[in-house]
């Protein structure tokens, strides 16, 4: 047996398992999170005791916001495993599988030859600590592949997403591969030599691009098609070629997948249901601030720096030196420029901006800075800047680790703190010490290193320690146990859509003192989730008609209410009240 090929196969299976690892570890541990997380494991739910798959309802009301795909997938899992958070959450996780193994074939085969041309016209000007210089063609494939899965895997906007936002997190896997195939195809034709009327090569990416792409618009609707005919056309456009035939295909395969649940949804219910998805859900959203508050158009590059720190941060570097790294002929960084300033710039222009739209944007991010890393050729000038940046990140992570330290005084296992503050501040003085040597590939690797043990001790141990501190599980859980058939359950200016996961039915939802009345009014005792100041702001009529049965503090996830926060007493107390 061949040992040579042997060794090499387990090596790169191993780094694949432990970039996925964090994305496995505790799935199920935490409670749902209630701000998008909820409608997506309820609403498959429903689906299943209802055996209706073409008309999802939440709360068991009507909810035709979104495409089917998701809750689809989910109810599968249902099936197989059980209804649970593990089970909601694990479509998501194996879809990062499915991005970060496409991403690693798709840069092994085709980009093989582009790596191999840019490391040969760097020459003799790396410096001896780059080791990509001393590899051939294929490795630096490989170590191109590797990194971009990398930089992804540790995105931590990505890794979030992937564990509490199944519809964002398939609606990037889909968009990706789309993407990806279309630029394969793309490519293929332009190398192509059988002729006309014969079978070709480029006709199985073109159809394989439109299947993805009938996925992501059963994700998300319209946005994925529009995010990937605008790349496709400004690329084309870059490189001043067109489509051949094989666009045909894209559009069969495309049509296939999206458009049977449309018409079996239209036969169902009425044009009126078809109108309120594509215009308010989908244009409505983009021309007119609805759920969210107003952002102005430079919101993204916020977002930019903190949710895909590090690695976002070396993109203006990368652009500023992209004569010691990136070829003119390297068509794959232009596509991967045009596919991230697309989606960047799309969703800066909308009036209704939410952190995670951005999100097919960061495997162009991930490929943009390994191709960075992997092409580099480290001179005088440009090391002064990369110095720099390298400073810029080592600050970030030590504010970072702070931040660790700070939250972890109000978990049990404060000396978790501690350890991501070490793993943290580790990191920056190794960050720094790698650019002054001018090794910047090293220091990327130490970078994705820590980030995936920091990863894996927040699921491991922070995110068990958090659940002390998230009241709705528990409190729906003691009134599960109490509560009498006649009895409804509900939360007041709350916001808390889990509780219909955890009771298996309707909850009322409460925001205003005239319906909290009309509740209190109905036959049977109320059941309400409300937080300590709303119930002490209630008008005392109110208020003597309700019991305080138990309370639990809330560690806050919005950043306003965290800042306020000095010590455990100022954790906001959320009430389990009843009905006198």
């Amino acid at each position: 047996m061949n040992s040579t090929g042997i060794q090499p196969a387990r090596s790169r299976a191993l780094i694949f398992a432990l970039l996925v690892f964090p994305y496995f570890l505790n799935l199920g541990v935490s409670a749902l999170w209630d701000s998008n997380e909820a409608f997506y494991a309820e609403t498959p739910r429903e689906m299943l005791e209802r055996r209706d798959f073409i008309f999802p309802t939440f709360n068991h009301e009507p909810r035709v916001h979104k495409p089917p795909l998701t809750y689809w997938l989910i109810a599968l899992s249902y099936r197989l495993f059980g209804i649970s958070e593990f089970s909601a959450r694990i479509p998501s996780a194996l879809a990062v599988c499915l991005l970060l193994g496409f991403l690693i074939y798709f840069l092994l085969r085709n980009n093989a030859q582009v790596i191999a041309a840019t490391a040969s016209s760097l020459e003799v000007a790396q410096r001896p600590a780059e080791r990509w210089a001393r590899l051939p063609a294929d490795d630096h494939a490989w170590a191109a592949a590797i990194l971009a899965a990398s930089f992804l895997a540790t995105t931590p906007r990505f890794f979030i997403s992937a564990r509490r936002l199944a519809i964002d997190c398939l609606l990037t896997v889909f968009v990706t591969i789309s993407l990806l195939l279309v630029y394969w195809a793309l490519h293929a034709e332009q190398s192509e030599t059988i002729p006309a009327g014969r079978w070709r090569p480029s006709f199985e990416r073109w159809m394989a691009a439109g299947l993805f792409a009938g996925l992501a618009f059963l994700t998300k609707g319209p946005i994925a098609l529009v995010l990937l005919a605008i790349t496709t056309v400004l690329f084309c456009w870059q490189q001043k070629k067109l489509p051949r035939s094989g666009l045909w295909f894209f559009f069969a395969a495309f049509l296939l997948i999206s458009v049977p649940y449309y018409l079996v949804l239209w036969k169902r219910s009425s044009l009126a249901v078809l109108y309120n998805f594509f215009f308010t859900e989908n244009i409505g959203r983009y021309t007119v601030v609805t759920f969210s508050p107003w952002r102005g158009p430079l919101y993204y590059l916020r977002v930019l720096l903190a949710d895909a720190f590090p690695w976002s941060w070396f993109l203006p570097v990368a652009f500023y030196l992209r004569k010691f790294w990136a070829p003119s002929r390297n068509a794959l960084v232009h596509f991967c420029w045009i596919w991230f300033l697309v989606v960047v710039l799309f969703f800066s222009l909308s009036h209704t901006k939410e952190e995670y739209y951005i999100l097919p944007a960061y495997p162009a991010l991930a490929i943009l800075i390994a191709h960075f890393f992997v092409g580099l050729k480290v001179e005088k000038a440009a090391s002064k800047v990369l110095w720099a940046t390298a400073l810029c990140i080592g600050l970030g992570l030590v504010i970072a680790g702070l931040f660790f330290l700070w939250a972890s005084k109000f978990l049990p296992l404060a000396v978790i703190g501690w350890w991501i503050s070490g793993l943290l501040a580790l990191g920056a003085a190794g960050t720094l010490v790698l650019f002054w040597r001018g090794a910047p590939s090293a220091a990327a690797g130490l970078l994705i290193m820590l980030l995936l043990l920091t990863m894996a001790t927040i699921n491991a141990a922070i995110l068990p320690a958090l659940e002390t501190l998230r009241p709705t599980r528990p409190l729906t859980a003691e009134i599960a146990r109490s509560m009498q058939p006649a009895d409804h359950a509900g939360y007041f200016r709350l916001a808390s859509p889990s509780m219909s996961f955890y009771l298996r039915q309707h909850i009322s939802e409460l925001f205003h003192l005239e319906d909290l009345e009309a509740d209190l009014d109905k036959p049977g005792r109320s059941w309400l989730l409300m937080e300590a100041e709303q119930f002490q702001a209630l008008p005392s009529s109110l208020q003597n008609r309700l019991e305080v049965i138990d309370s639990a503090a809330e560690f806050p996830t919005a950043g306003k209410r965290l800042w306020k926060i000095r010590s455990s007493t100022d954790l906001p107390l959320v009430l389990l009240v009843r009905e006198r």
